[in-house]
């Protein structure tokens, strides 16, 4: 579970959100279509900008070869498939926030483990990551959580309280996910 930040190209904010809407998901595609030149230019720089702000992101190294097999794909499909950058912090950095660069879209994740002190901490970075995007990608910022465009230097409050509501819950929703997980048959 993963708190979740959309960045959306400033122009588009509304198509983008009433094609994510109209998706189930079983029906996403990653990486629609072929890809485009000036869209890996985009992800390239978008990439570049990040990793000079903060120098210990690294490039996760997709192994086509095996997604091939998996997929039942060749390598090239599987390059094309999955062409989006996916940056992460190592473990050591502990703050577990990982960026995903898409043909049109960004994708910031923030895992449910931070207390109160640590998630202030951790989304102090990410507003600057996204500052950075913002400008360096003519982008906009959707919270799906508090399900509307945001501006981080202002919303980052409510931001911040809305993902402390939720890691308020995680014992309950764990608890949940476990009387769930009873076999079907199980009647007590």
């Amino acid at each position: 579970m993963s708190y979740d930040l959309e960045l959306l190209p400033r122009g588009r904010v509304d198509e983008i959100l009433r094609h994510y809407e109209s998706q189930d998901a079983d029906s996403v595609v990653i990486n629609p279509g072929p890809s485009v030149a000036e869209r890996e230019k985009w992800k390239r720089r978008l990439r570049d900008v990040l990793i000079r702000e903060e120098p210990k992101f690294g490039q996760f190294e997709f192994d086509f070869d095996e997604i091939a097999r998996i997929d039942s794909i060749s390598e090239g499909e599987a390059r094309t498939k999955y062409r989006h950058v996916e940056l992460n912090l190592p473990e050591s950095d502990r703050s577990g926030i990982q960026v995903t660069l898409y043909d049109q879209t960004v994708s910031i994740t923030i895992p449910y483990w931070h207390n109160q002190e640590a998630a202030s901490q951790v989304f102090v970075r990410v507003g600057r990551y996204i500052e950075l995007l913002e400008d360096s990608g003519d982008l906009v910022t959707y919270d799906p959580q508090v399900g509307r465009i945001v501006r981080f230097a202002t919303d980052r409050g409510e931001i911040l309280r809305c993902y402390l509501s939720v890691m308020a819950r995680i014992p309950d929703i764990v608890e949940h996910s476990r009387i769930q997980s009873k076999r079907w048959w199980h009647f007590w």
